[in-house]
């Protein structure tokens, strides 16, 4: 049990000793090499010789995908900023931006964020991770990434004609606002990709029907009302033979002027129906008189008969 306790103790010393120190024989390498190169007289000036306003990097090493895939690990990264280099302590990130900020209570280490930093003259933008891919935009001579542009400082006139394709624009990215009015003429509708939920109530118009698109088909049951009919738009040829029957007829509804020649035969005439004011004068002759049909009662002669 002992022994596994130190085991145990010794891998956190490790552990500790890594963290804390690495980085500093990083540098101290780094400093040897550099009085290597005084003491054998080679006239070079070193970037912390310099007392500049900008930002140098010194002595870097960036690995991508480390420790794991995503990731991007640095040793032995030295920044010298107006004289003074700053000693970077060894890390690892799967954060996309990675920054120096000067202002920070430790400014030994390296920030990093999915979210562009803000950054003020003193601080500087490292580098890039685009999953695991580590892309530095400190160091001069190096292609900016798309990343690295501060948001909102591309603007038309940097766009080439036809650089937006379709596979750049995000899904549902359109909105209508973006449509101009009439930009959107029948060729780019697609077959049926206009359904009657993107139709808006009382949109279509008597001017966009075709004569003779609407059909019984398209008739729902009971649509067409009394006030839909024109006068006179219902003919004999419109009507199916039986097709109106008495309690379709209004009292009093059919006149003597819709009657035509003979149209009422005795049949549609019921027994006692045609009263005497119904009788023109001298409209009953006598071939129209039955035999014995006119009794002595009903006649009133001023004539004497003697039987």
């Amino acid at each position: 049990m002992a022994k596994k306790l130190e085991r145990r103790i010794e891998k956190i010393v490790d552990k500790v000793l890594q963290d804390k120190f690495v980085s500093i024989l990083h540098d101290i390498s780094y400093r040897i090499g550099v009085l290597l190169e005084t003491q054998k007289g080679m006239n070079r000036v070193h970037s912390h010789d310099l007392n500049l306003a900008t930002h140098l990097l010194d002595g870097y090493v960036f690995t991508n995908n480390s420790p794991q895939a995503g990731y991007v690990a640095w040793t032995d990264v030295n920044i010298v900023y107006k004289g003074v280099t700053y000693t970077i302590t060894n890390g690892n990130t799967n954060k996309k931006y990675i920054w120096w900020d000067f202002d920070a209570t430790d400014n030994t280490k390296l920030q990093a964020s999915d979210t562009k930093p803000t950054l003020t003259v003193d601080d500087v933008l490292i580098g890039i991770n685009e999953g695991g891919t580590f892309h530095l935009t400190m160091a001069p001579g190096k292609m900016t990434p798309g990343g690295a542009l501060l948001d909102g400082s591309v603007g038309s006139n940097e766009l080439a004609a036809g650089a937006v394709t379709t596979a750049k624009l995000a899904d549902l990215a359109i909105t209508s606002s973006k449509i101009s009015d009439s930009a959107i003429t029948e060729t780019k509708i697609a077959s049926s990709a206009v359904t009657s939920a993107k139709i808006a109530t009382n949109a279509i118009g008597s001017n966009h029907i075709q004569t003779g698109a609407v059909g019984n088909a398209q008739l729902a049951d009971l649509a067409v009302s009394a006030g839909k009919l024109a006068d006179g738009a219902v003919n004999s040829t419109k009507l199916a033979d039986n097709a109106v029957t008495s309690v379709k007829i209004a009292n009093g509804a059919v006149v003597a002027g819709k009657l035509g020649s003979n149209a009422v035969t005795s049949t549609n005439i019921a027994a006692g129906a045609v009263g005497s004011s119904q009788l023109a004068n001298g409209a009953v002759i006598g071939t129209k008189i039955a035999a014995g049909a006119i009794a002595e009662d009903k006649l009133n002669l001023a004539t004497h008969f003697i039987f």
